[in-house]
């Protein structure tokens, strides 16, 4: 079997220093190597190539029989790793928490300890305390969230 720690340092010289970075990597029992790269610009399917074919360089299929799949982190998928949030600076995500509440907004911020959005919030047309009537508004919320109380968040496709 595959080492994982081995598997790490070989991504790890073949990535660009501090512009690729991995978001995950994973090996199945019977040696289904999956990994997802991503960087700040995006990732192109030849550089997924690329890497696929340095990655292999360095393993023996004499030794170990294994499958590699090399992708790039989708837009659909949930960001796993901290500089996904600053690649999506100023777009549209949503977050689900641990909680199970659902908040859909703009990233405004990130830290290192969690992130803030821009959430727009509909209030009905309503009459307020003094009987009179208001129009339907729009309000702007910042949430803060803390990434140990966050369950996923992802880029969320606007319609």
């Amino acid at each position: 079997m595959i080492a994982k720690e081995k598997l790490h340092e070989i991504i790890n010289t073949e990535l660009i220093a501090d512009v690729e970075f991995l978001v995950s990597l994973s090996i199945s029992p019977r040696n289904e190597i999956r990994i997802l790269i991503d960087s700040l610009s995006g990732i192109s399917i030849d550089r997924c190539v690329t890497l696929s074919r340095a990655i292999e360089a360095h393993l023996d299929r004499d030794v170990d029989d294994f499958s590699l799949e090399v992708s790039s982190a989708g837009l659909g998928e949930p960001f796993q790793h901290p500089l996904q949030y600053k690649k999506n600076l100023a777009k549209p995500v949503s977050v689900v928490l641990k909680s199970g509440v659902r908040h859909d907004g703009v990233l405004l911020d990130v830290t290192d300890n969690g992130f803030s959005i821009t959430e727009f919030k509909v209030i009905p047309a309503h009459t307020d305390e003094n009987g009179r009537k208001k129009k339907k508004e729009t309000v702007e919320e910042v949430i803060t969230f803390l990434f140990d109380d966050v369950k996923s968040t992802s880029y969320r496709f606007e319609k």
